[in-house]
């Protein structure tokens, strides 16, 4: 610790250098300010690009699209926390959402309460036939959820009920898109 002398003779630290100093070394020791402070550094830079971003409605549309990928990670920390890993939440989660508006959309009069409940049974239904094939199928759970990715894909379960077709690599539509 650095200090003075003051006319007596005595020495005394330097608190102004000091705290700060303390101060400084608390910040960088917190793993979580990096990300604060990237976060923040990328609000202020879309705000100044974009004065609309800060809007009332824009700000509410991003915390509630959040709140999905939020939910997602909840779980996904739950599989993490086990040593495994799960591939297929992303197909799961469009299933499950194309499912439940299918349902909402093509039979009037049910309420939103089963819509709910109903796209919450199969993100449910598909989490636990993944966690039986690796718990009692011993199938390392890569595996698992990379296949059910592939078999329930649910852009495949959504062109298919909905009767239209994916675009081909290569087809007119998608070359126009950018993608050959």
């Amino acid at each position: 610790m650095t200090a003075t002398a003051d006319a007596a003779g005595r020495r005394r630290p330097l608190a102004d250098t000091s705290n700060a100093r303390r101060l400084v070394d608390l910040v960088f020791r917190l793993r979580e300010f990096g990300i604060v402070a990237v976060l923040a550094l990328l609000v202020l830079a879309t705000a100044s690009a974009e004065p609309r971003f800060l809007d009332l409605t824009n700000v509410q549309f991003i915390l509630v699209d959040t709140t999905i990928f939020a939910l997602l990670a909840l779980g996904e920390t739950m599989v993490v926390l086990t040593r495994n890993v799960d591939l297929s939440i992303g197909s799961v989660l469009g299933l499950s959402a194309f499912l439940s508006a299918d349902l909402f959309g093509h039979h009037e009069g049910v309420p939103i309460v089963l819509v709910f409940l109903v796209g919450l049974v199969i993100g449910l239904a598909c989490g636990l036939a993944n966690g039986i094939l690796t718990v009692f199928g011993r199938v390392p759970s890569l595996v698992v959820t990379l296949a059910t990715t592939c078999a329930r894909s649910a852009r495949g379960a959504s062109c298919t009920r909905s009767g239209r077709t994916p675009t081909q690599r290569g087809s007119p539509g998608s070359r126009a898109a950018g993608a050959s």
